[in-house]
């Protein structure tokens, strides 16, 4: 696993691979340019109130991209060409501009298995 949690600038290609996890934990990335990518069989996890602003998050086959359960991930001004997993109780809070071309998950917290997606213009 690699945890990440100085924020900095990212213009080119972080990526998780062969099965294995990168984590985004409580900082702040500036990702104007930059990928950041989940392959198959591996993750990106957005955890403790991370920032993401700009660029673009994606996953490729069974790769997934997701806000831990119980966390926030503040994404803002970026394009998600994936799937982004929001899990048990997570939130994924887009302060001006979340572009979703594929798919945002919401995973239900419990029995009886509902989950809410509020959206709203901006």
């Amino acid at each position: 696993m690699n945890s990440f949690s100085a924020g900095t600038a990212n213009t080119k290609t972080m990526e998780a691979s062969n099965g294995g996890n990168l984590e985004l934990s409580g900082s702040s990335w500036n990702n104007a340019g930059g990928t950041i990518t989940a392959q198959t069989g591996s993750t990106v996890e957005l955890a403790n109130s991370v920032t993401i602003t700009g660029g673009t998050l994606t996953s490729v086959g069974t790769g997934q991209v997701y806000v831990t359960a119980n966390e926030v991930a503040n994404l803002t001004g970026l394009t998600n060409s994936g799937t982004l997993n929001v899990q048990n109780m997570g939130r994924s809070m887009p302060a001006a501009r979340l572009l979703t071309t594929v798919l945002l998950r919401c995973r239900p917290r419990a029995t009886p298995h509902t989950s809410t997606l509020r959206a709203r213009p901006y």
